[in-house]
């Protein structure tokens, strides 16, 4: 198996990951193994990067920074095999519920050159499960009966997370459309192998449930998957999986773009723009033409600073609507502040609103990780690239978050090198100006009054402090 790289997702799984490695190793020397790992809070990813010097030049990490479904954990794992000369490609639990001892088993059925994808099956030949509740079984086993029904594939155990992929069928399916996180993730992968005409086989295997650590099996889990196989269907009696293949291209557009009007055609191949020009000819009978004459082509905005009120205010709204909301007017990317209920000041809630967001939002999104005067620690371990910056509230505003301390702020600033992004209203000019009015008209006052209360110099005299405070 020195051609085999073994991917396994991990949260959480500290009393299985060093177990299951130095089996697996044990077993076949000359395979690879990549851990991705979603942050996890008991230390998964640091007992694995202690093992990296042992198991030198075959163990692999890849740390991610948040919580976001396995689903994109494998993705991630399948884009970083896909730059080495990897020719077979598994999926595989942390938690022994597939036995290391049927990798090899996989393997040989894969190899056959008329096999592209082995699924490890545990309804192939009856039902193979080992300590399950029966209700458990039930709700796995016709659940595979009803994806079965709705997708039309032939695959018995669909949702089956013991798979090995040859190399070509991984490169040819569009990673980044793969939409499902949860276990609709291996529905969406055989269906769309399948529909590239990949051909899959199945082998029994035993599946004995977890002995250590917990499931992470939730309701929103189950709930993608029921309705996830029926879009999947829909879409594919729609013909919209081939569409999503198809280039198109939009010609003569006015082009608004670096604050330039142009006259021109754009391409669009896999939904990526590959060419913008005066002239561009289809490049195939597949291409879709649209002509866009005396119309603007306006390019998609960010909106960098929303209120979505998710979690805890979804009364008023939530992201799946206001990213709906955003995309109909044209916002394509939007970055969400942190004075949600709970704020977003720790990982763990900076987690959950990913999450919420991989699961629901129409646009592009990204975070704000919210300060205190009492979390620089948790900011400390905010990594840079993944989030959209650090929000201050240097005035009092929706949600409490004032950061009020001298000492706090200025080793916030010193000390992080995530973007900061200020609220600026200065707090003392903003409570003196308040007590004026609640003197005379006592909590009851006028709305026209708010300006006079948050004045101008408030915001220039907050401003100056965190530019100096940048600046130091």
């Amino acid at each position: 198996m020195k051609d085999t790289l073994i991917i396994i997702p991990t949260y959480n799984e500290i009393e299985n990951i060093e177990l299951m490695l130095r089996t697996i190793f044990s077993m076949y020397k000359h395979a690879h193994v990549l851990v991705v790992d979603d942050n996890s809070p008991d230390k998964t990813a640091q007992r694995v990067e202690a093992l990296k010097a042992e198991f030198s030049g075959s163990l692999h990490l890849l740390s991610r920074p948040y919580k976001s479904g396995l689903g994109r954990a494998y993705i991630d794992g399948f884009k970083w095999a896909l730059q080495y000369p990897y020719s077979y490609i598994f999926e595989m639990d942390s938690d022994f519920s597939h036995d290391p001892k049927d990798l090899e088993i996989l393997h040989k059925a894969c190899i056959s050159p008329d096999v592209d994808v082995v699924v490890g099956s545990r309804y192939i030949k009856g039902i193979n499960v080992v300590n399950w509740p029966f209700s458990r079984i039930l709700l796995s086993y016709f659940a595979s009966f009803y994806v079965r029904i709705i997708t039309g594939m032939s695959v018995k155990d669909p949702t089956a997370g013991f798979v090995c992929y040859k190399r070509k069928v991984l490169e040819t399916i569009n990673l980044d459309e793969i939409r499902f996180i949860g276990y609709a993730f291996q529905i969406e992968m055989k269906f769309k192998a399948l529909n590239k005409k990949f051909k899959i086989k199945e082998i029994p295997i035993i599946f004995t449930d977890r002995i250590r650590g917990v499931s992470k099996l939730t309701k929103g889990i189950i709930s993608e998957a029921i309705l996830g196989v029926i879009q999947m269907r829909a879409q594919q009696l729609l013909g919209t999986l081939k569409m999503q293949e198809q280039s198109i291209l939009i010609k003569n557009a006015r082009i608004v773009n670096e604050g330039k009007i142009i006259e021109g055609h754009v391409l669009i191949e896999n939904q990526f723009i590959t060419e913008i020009s005066e002239s561009i000819s289809a490049k195939n009978g597949d291409t879709q033409v649209i002509d866009a004459e005396n119309k603007f082509l306006l390019p998609g905005m960010i909106d960098d600073q929303v209120h979505f009120r998710e979690p805890g205010l979804t009364h008023k709204a939530n992201i799946a609507t206001e990213s709906k909301a955003a995309i109909a007017g044209g916002i394509t990317s939007f970055i969400e502040m942190p004075n949600t209920v709970p704020q977003a000041t720790t990982i763990e809630k900076l987690e959950d609103k990913f999450q919420i967001a991989a699961e629901t939002s129409y646009a592009n999104y990204s975070f704000m990780f919210g300060g205190t005067n009492d979390n620089l620690d948790e900011i400390l371990k905010v990594d840079s690239k993944n989030i959209a910056g650090l929000k201050l509230f240097l005035g009092s505003s929706t949600g409490n978050m004032l950061v009020d301390n001298p000492e706090v702020l200025e080793k916030i600033f010193s000390s992080t090198d995530l973007l900061i992004s200020v609220h600026c209203e200065d707090e003392e000019t903003i409570r003196t100006n308040t007590k004026k009015f609640v003197d005379k008209y006592g909590n009851d006052i006028p709305v026209k009054y708010h300006p006079v209360i948050r004045t101008a110099e408030s915001c220039y005299l907050s401003s100056s402090k965190a530019i100096e405070l940048a600046k130091k």
